[in-house]
């Protein structure tokens, strides 16, 4: 079987959907699926290698180059390969994949997220109704993404739940101490951790403004750790500076000694904090327009065996079941009561710790969701011919 893979977000740009992605990818391949990737090109970062020519990616940055490489160069590349079917790794794919779809006499595939269904004006809106409708299956990544969908225009009878996968190799048991100031920092403190992009939806300026200058004074030796850079390559992010804006919110509040906000991590350091915090943290908001699909950094906190505390957001519950502790979007107080209840709460927290890893290792490893994307690529291969227009 042969997979076309048009995808905007691929490695090594870091992110969500990117992580997504590029495991699914290599996941695939480890299925023994023959793949072709059309990919974009990030600016000012190294460039991973074609894996064995696997991978073309546009010749110049931006979301334009990409458009329009992934339409000219995707054409010649997938006649050459004549794929069974054609990926999209989100709609900024799906024009190229339409297209393509079209003239091989193929159907294609749009994976779907959340704020891809409700951003947007008048235009985009009109291109998502036209190239989400004309695709054989939609996949959306939570119960939520789904139900965004009659709001868009689409079927949710036509949408595949497949969340995204984590990779549980990353996770073998308790790592060394990493060779880093910050375990030094973490010593003999009690560690609230949260890994992310720092974006607005993230929600870590107003947990920093609202609600951790009360569990200080309840717990006076938290450490805060905020593991993230600034989104600058987001199509809807780029502009917002939230790391100055956190880091006028520490000092206006005098918590300079108990939050680092680190940047981005090496996979080791990264991972010994995901072991060494007590919990882990996404106080994700209910923002029109942006909204959070899922969260795959809660399956590697599971992993690390730490427990989760969030806003029930978005596909956020998907992510985290039952082995956390969910709380109501905007309720300040709530969150305070479960983060300090949980500080203070040791057994508790191990109890949860377990389970989330049982569920992350049984529920969402990626050979796991892989198999759940072969058994969809594959029964839409056997579906050759054009994607029926009458559902527009």
């Amino acid at each position: 079987m042969k997979v076309l893979l048009i995808t905007w977000n691929f490695p090594p740009v870091m992110g969500g959907i990117e992580e997504l992605i590029g495991n699914l990818y290599r996941g695939l391949v480890r299925r023994g699926i023959s793949m072709r990737v059309l990919a974009s090109r990030p600016a000012g970062e190294a460039l991973l290698e074609d894996d064995q020519g696997r991978i073309v990616r546009a010749s110049k940055p931006g979301l334009k180059a990409f458009v329009l490489f992934s339409l000219f160069r995707g054409l010649p590349e997938a006649f050459r390969f004549r794929p069974d079917v054609i990926l999209c790794g989100s709609l900024v794919a799906a024009p190229a994949g339409y297209l393509i779809a079209r003239l091989l006499r193929r159907r294609y595939v749009v994976i779907t997220y959340g704020s891809d269904l409700v951003h947007g004006g008048r235009m985009y809106r009109f291109a998502l109704r036209f190239f989400l409708r004309r695709a054989e299956r939609l996949v959306a990544i939570s119960h939520f993404t789904r139900a965004l969908f009659p709001g868009a225009g689409l079927d949710p009878d036509r949408a595949v739940l497949i969340p995204p996968g984590v990779d549980v190799s990353r996770f073998v048991g308790l790592p060394e101490p990493a060779p880093h100031e910050l375990a030094e920092a973490c010593e003999g403190r009690k560690v609230l951790l949260t890994v992310g992009r720092l974006v607005r939806r993230k929600g870590v300026l107003d947990f920093v403004q609202e609600c951790l200058p009360e569990l200080v004074r309840r717990h006076p030796d938290l450490l805060y750790v905020v593991v993230g850079e600034d989104a600058r390559l987001s199509l809807i992010h780029n502009q917002e500076g939230m790391r100055a804006r956190i880091e006028s919110a520490i000092s206006d509040a005098g918590l300079q000694g108990h939050v680092r906000l680190t940047g981005s991590l090496d996979e080791r350091t990264l991972n010994w904090l995901l072991y060494r915090a007590e919990l882990f943290l996404l106080p994700v908001l209910d923002l029109p327009g942006d909204k959070e699909g899922f969260g795959i950094v809660f399956l590697e906190a599971a992993l690390g065996g730490t427990p989760s505390v969030a806003y029930s957001v978005g596909g956020v519950p998907d992510a985290i079941g039952e082995a956390g502790l969910l709380v109501q979007p905007g309720d300040f107080t709530a969150m305070i009561e479960a983060v300090s209840g949980l500080l203070s709460d040791e057994t508790l927290r191990a109890k949860l710790g377990r389970a989330a890893e049982r569920r992350a290792r049984e529920e969402f490893n990626w050979d796991a969701i892989c198999a759940r994307y072969e058994t969809l690529l594959r029964s839409t291969s056997r579906q050759i011919g054009l994607s029926t227009e009458s559902q527009s």
